[in-house]
């Protein structure tokens, strides 16, 4: 009796490794779906347009070399986005200052503010606090008063490619450029990654 209760137990244990995987797969499977995809259409006038998660320059380095975003205004008025900030899936935020805003001059408010059409590139600036992940995350844009006005997602992020809202769903994961064009109209069409 001991003999066929170990048997049936050593065929049980090896049919329960071989269903292991399949389990695990399905599970990674379902937190794909789960995770990417959560983009929204820009609901302000100010909307996060172009970003490079993975630079080819270091990740932390200073502008133009390190991880940047691009915002646009296509409002019909100035925005000041001084008191405004992004926050990463990864719970990391980075606010809107004279440390983060590319070309910000103390006391020239318009290099603080995006006239309707412009773009204004945010970089990380060496900041160890915040980073945007290679391998796929969740960007959210607040306004200043803290409510969210963008989202955008991108998956796997090849070295030195920007990406882009896919203008076929709003709602769809990134595409990449052509190539990073910050503070310009994007280069839209580069290959798939």
């Amino acid at each position: 009796m001991k003999t066929t209760t170990a048997a049936l137990t050593l065929i049980s244990l090896f049919l329960i490794s071989l269903s292991a995987p399949m389990a695990h797969h399905s599970l990674q499977q379902s937190n794909l779906y789960e995770t990417s995809g959560r983009s929204t259409a820009c609901s302000g006038d100010i909307c996060i347009n172009e970003v490079i998660p993975n630079p080819a320059g270091q990740d932390d380095g200073t502008y133009p070399n390190g991880e940047w975003f691009e915002l646009t205004n296509d409002g019909t008025s100035d925005v000041d986005v001084s008191s405004w900030s992004v926050q990463t899936s990864a719970g990391k935020s980075l606010s809107f200052d004279s440390s983060t805003i590319v070309g910000y001059q103390q006391g020239n408010a318009s290099s603080w503010t995006i006239s309707p059409g412009e773009y204004m590139v945010i970089a990380r600036n060496g900041n160890s606090n915040f980073y945007l992940t290679n391998t796929g995350m969740t960007l959210s844009l607040y306004d200043n008063n803290n409510n969210v006005v963008h989202e955008a997602t991108w998956g796997a992020a090849a070295s030195g490619k920007s990406y882009e809202q896919d203008s076929t769903n709003s709602s769809a994961d990134w595409v990449p450029t052509g190539s990073p064009s910050p503070g310009q109209v994007n280069s839209a069409g580069g290959p798939t990654v």
